[in-house]
């Protein structure tokens, strides 16, 4: 799947959504000022993930690394799904914290995994257990809420974004005036396996789009958005899109036709070519070729 994002600064407009709030929780900050201020700052949170008590131990020479909440180490033993509940109520108490909902709400949550790996390694573990409703129910309940409507977007690293779809939707549909977003999502030994068998991962630094790129890295993180249809706000969500190509689980396709045809299908991105692109930039080979092949078609007559 392949998703397309647009979202300008300016005057509300009735036939536009509003983005009213936002909050988040990272490794390197638990408010959006913090995290704006650590990005800009160049803060460097990557650190190596203790193993000691993985199921699975790595391979030698394998040492996992990440952007973890450090207080995750003060309660080893909080599950997965306590510990993204707690972070995503702190994110929706940043977000909330100047509003009031009155009206009909719907929540969406976006997450890869949910709490996987409270029993991916359980012998016996089945299949057919979700790792995001209960997730979802907790998180709501936590942060005192009654949707209208409620559901959960797991499509890999597109889940975000493809919430934000959804979300698009259900407001233009007039189903609910308000629309709370949440994503999580917690690395640990399950995911930081996974990643390292498919040679993903960065021995050294990430380089999106560079010519030595060799990976990325990962990282815990919460955020929560709301997006209104009712409520006016200096800042807007445009327009989002979805395609997908079916080429693979785990790259895209070379052509990255379903991704320009996303972008293609974004209102105003004709007219008003975006001030910044923030990419995937996955740092792998076939990820950064695939998006520099796009974006250099989609803004080939944009003045540089």
């Amino acid at each position: 799947m392949t998703t397309a994002l647009a979202m300008r600064q300016g005057e509300a407009v009735s036939a536009n959504i509003s983005i009213l709030a936002t909050g988040c929780n990272l490794s390197t900050a638990s408010s959006v000022a913090e995290f704006m201020h650590a990005l800009h700052s160049g803060t460097d949170a990557l650190a190596l993930v203790p193993t000691s008590g993985w199921k699975v131990p790595p391979k030698p020479g394998f040492e996992p690394r990440a952007f973890r909440w450090k207080d995750r180490d003060q309660n080893p033993k909080e599950t997965i799904r306590s510990l993204l509940t707690r972070k995503l109520k702190a994110s929706f108490d940043e977000a909330i914290s100047n509003l009031k909902l009155d009206a009909r709400v719907g929540v969406i949550l976006a997450s890869t995994k949910g709490f996987t790996e409270d029993f991916v390694w359980n012998e016996g573990a089945s299949l057919q257990v979700d790792p995001l409703t209960p997730l979802l129910d907790d998180t709501i309940e936590a942060c005192g809420l009654s949707p209208e409507m409620k559901l959960c977007v797991s499509n890999a690293c597109a889940s975000s974004l493809a919430a934000l779809a959804v979300a698009q939707t259900w407001l233009k549909a007039d189903r609910v005036d308000h629309v709370i977003v949440f994503a999580c999502d917690a690395i640990d030994s399950f995911v930081l396996h996974g990643f390292q068998h498919l040679r993903v991962l960065s021995p050294d630094r990430t380089r999106p789009f560079s010519g030595d790129r060799s990976g990325f890295h990962l990282g815990d993180a919460a955020a929560c958005v709301i997006l209104s249809n009712k409520k006016p706000s200096a800042y807007r969500l445009i327009d989002a899109q979805i395609d997908s190509e079916g080429h693979a689980a785990t790259r895209p396709s070379h052509s990255g036709e379903s991704l320009l045809r996303a972008c293609r299908n974004l209102k105003e991105i004709a007219t008003h070519p975006p001030d910044v692109v923030i990419a995937h930039g996955t740092s792998t080979q076939a990820n950064d070729v695939t998006e520099d092949r796009v974006l250099s078609t989609l803004f080939a007559a944009v003045p540089k």
